[in-house]
């Protein structure tokens, strides 16, 4: 029995715990049973132990039980009300709860942020967004704003159905986690903003499977069904990884690889230090995956370190693959120094794949000097890649030396290698139209050129001016140098998406050549001017989606 133990009775102390842990048992019968002990003892109006027989009503689901210790209690406090304001929030009786929230302020009762939270559940289930505003105002006027608390708020908004005030609070909120930014992705899926949930998703610092599913839902509901799948795939890797519960070194750097083959770097390294964690040793593979990711996504700080603690801490010997990796990434960095201090330290021969990625760089950067060395290293071990010729020439070309890009062609044509067409796709409500440079032969191309020229026109007077360092011809005059870089595939293939892709629809470009620069600012221009969402790839960035 619970009167006696070793002939000490409990007192007042006791009865909270053991009526939580009755709470916990959910055990109406019990909790009964203590209930009327703790009145027999006299001790049936004590706040602490009123105040656990409220929640312990409550966890039972016995709302009634529970406003009637309310009421019978002599001198409540903050918790008492907070706790009948919380039963009722989140026992569906939203109205009793605002009620009483009214009352505790009339008895001059200062709520704190577990009341407000409560509320803020009880506006939601309401559905009212008149109330949920005059509650924000209590807040702002009341209680400094806890990460928690303008969580709720904007839950709150979006529910009730204003994006606009819950994106407001979103932008002025000091501190965001995962939750706060899957909640305004929720809204815009829920209003069907496609576009701005899709940008939202991609600014994301990391995203859960909540925020992949509310980009699902915004997919289905914009109609673009092929997205939704596109992503679900995506999707169901992730699930499968989450799900599985033997996960090996296997598993693992293929989930890396797929962070980095979706431009997804910070995630493939927060993945590797999971790895870390869960005691699995990482492959030559793994650091591979890692230090792509790395280079794609810029994070040169990281990939410095990782390529450093390869062999001390995990003691694998860095190997070809890994060096062509680094010098990828300080090549794009522009530490094209430090990029050839590293093939002259390496202790194997470099392949081409090596000297490949240092003329990547050079071409990015408008370096001759080193272009010229490296192109020369790497014809020697591959004296017919055509791509070493046509990177130096656009090298070259961007540097005016056009005696130089005549050789280089002559050369080629000399030697039998002929220059891979560069030629855009964009798909259509499933059709793929193709086009290259100055291209004229799609039915459409009137209503196209006409597009385009509109464009370039709106284009120039948002402050749009013509990257002519990108025009690979010798022309000499800047009228021709400006058409010359509007004929660009790329440009052609968005003209058209343009023209035959609703507003909601992304325009996907693939191009199988590298992006020049001038199409990758015209693109991103574009898609803040008119407002479209604009996914530029080409087989150079490992399929990284470039959005806009």
């Amino acid at each position: 029995m619970i009167y006696k133990c070793n002939e000490v009775l409990p007192n007042k102390f006791t009865y909270p715990f053991v009526i939580k842990a009755a709470a916990e048992l959910m055990d109406r019968r019990v909790g009964e049973v203590v209930h009327g002990m703790a009145v027999k003892m006299s001790l049936g109006s004590d706040v602490f132990i009123l105040n656990s027989l409220i929640h312990f009503y409550e966890s039972c689901g016995c709302l009634d039980s529970a406003y009637r210790v309310f009421l019978n209690i002599p001198v409540r406090d903050v918790v008492s009300w907070n706790s009948m304001i919380t039963g009722f929030a989140q026992g569906d009786r939203p109205d009793e709860a605002l009620k009483l929230f009214h009352e505790m302020q009339g008895e001059g009762f200062r709520p704190d942020e577990v009341t407000m939270m409560s509320v803020l559940t009880a506006c939601t289930k309401k559905l009212d967004l008149e109330v949920g505003r005059w509650v924000h105002s209590n807040i702002e006027n009341g209680i400094r704003g806890s990460l928690n608390l303008n969580n709720a708020l904007v839950d709150m908004y979006v529910k009730c159905g204003s994006v606009e005030d819950a994106q407001k609070l979103f932008d002025k909120m000091p501190e965001k986690d995962i939750v706060s930014w899957t909640t305004m992705l929720v809204g815009y899926a829920r209003s069907g903003h496609y576009i701005t949930a899709r940008r939202h998703f991609e600014s994301m610092p990391s995203q859960d499977i909540a925020a992949w599913n509310a980009l699902i839902s915004a997919c289905e509901q914009s109609g673009n069904a092929k997205e939704a799948l596109a992503i679900f795939n995506e999707l169901q890797a992730l699930e499968m990884f989450s799900c599985s519960d033997d996960k090996d070194v296997f598993v693992w750097s293929a989930m890396i690889a797929g962070f980095a083959m979706h431009g997804h770097g910070r995630d493939a390294v927060e993945l590797f230090k999971k790895m870390q964690e869960s005691n699995i040793k990482p492959s030559g593979v793994t650091f591979t995956n890692l230090l792509c990711a790395c280079s794609h996504t810029g994070l040169l700080q990281e990939g410095r370190y990782f390529f450093k603690k390869m062999e001390p801490v995990y003691g694998i010997t860095p190997g070809i693959k890994h060096y062509a990796c680094m010098v990828d990434m300080l090549g794009r960095a522009g530490h094209l120094e430090e990029a050839i201090s590293l093939i002259k330290s390496m202790p194997m021969p470099p392949l081409a794949s090596v000297y490949g990625a240092l003329l990547g760089a050079c071409k990015l950067h408008g370096n001759v000097e080193v272009a010229e060395q490296a192109s020369a290293r790497l014809l020697e071990l591959e004296p017919w890649n055509h791509g070493a010729y046509v990177l130096l020439s656009n090298i070259y070309a961007k540097s005016g030396k056009w005696d130089k890009v005549a050789n280089l062609r002559k050369r080629m044509k000399d030697i039998g290698l002929k220059k891979e067409p560069g030629c855009s796709s964009v798909e259509v409500n499933g059709t793929i139209h193709e086009f290259v440079v100055g291209d004229n032969t799609h039915a459409q191309s009137k209503l196209i050129y006409g597009k385009l020229n509109e464009v370039f026109e709106t284009l120039k007077s948002n402050g749009y001016e013509p990257n002519r360092s990108q025009v690979l011809q010798c022309v000499e005059e800047e009228d021709m140098q400006e058409q010359a870089l509007h004929l660009h595939s790329e440009k052609l293939a968005i003209a058209f998406g343009l023209i035959s892709l609703t507003k909601s629809q992304p325009i996907r470009v693939m191009k199988n050549l590298r992006v020049c620069r001038d199409c990758h600012n015209v693109a991103k221009m574009i898609s803040k001017v008119y407002d479209r969402e604009i996914l530029l790839r080409d087989r150079f960035t490992f399929q990284v989606r470039e959005k806009f």
